[in-house]
């Protein structure tokens, strides 16, 4: 693996059948999003979380490989509009020198959500592709809640 982080991007642009402040609203509270993150073989056990700038988050997964720890902080919060936050597995000492930068915009399209999720920093190929199996089975779930 790289000890530094690769220029991957992961770029996922959803439409989900939900106004706007609901999509939102989906990614503020600890309860939701143990609800839908996650793909289909990992599941929150516990986390906290202080939606505020700079507030920290961190959830424990029950993941195939065992339990891990995902944490960052909020670095932008403009409702119903934009997140953004930093990601690193704790237990992985591939992202040891890694923060990856997530930014997810949300964009009223007539009743429905467009959702532009965009994820920079990883520590391989390998691990943006695992990280757009997580989300892309994330926001699975979420769509179904929305819909």
């Amino acid at each position: 693996m790289s000890s530094t982080p690769t220029t991957a991007v992961l770029e996922i642009v959803r439409t989900f059948n939900a106004p706007r402040q609901v999509v939102f609203d989906a990614f503020t509270s600890f309860e939701v999003i143990k609800s839908w993150f996650g793909p289909a073989e990992c599941q929150v056990q516990t986390g906290t979380m202080d939606f505020n700038v700079g507030g920290e988050y961190s959830f424990n997964m029950l993941t195939p490989g065992g339990l891990m720890t995902v944490a960052g902080h909020y670095t932008e919060i403009t409702p119903p509009e934009k997140i953004a936050f930093t990601w690193r597995w704790l237990e992985d000492e591939d992202w040891t020198p890694v923060h990856s930068q997530i930014t997810i915009e949300f964009r009223e399209q007539g009743g429905k959500t467009e959702m532009r999720f965009v994820q920079i920093g990883f520590p391989s190929e390998e691990s943006r592709n695992n990280h757009e199996h997580g989300w892309c089975g994330s926001f699975d779930k979420l769509g179904a809640r929305c819909d």
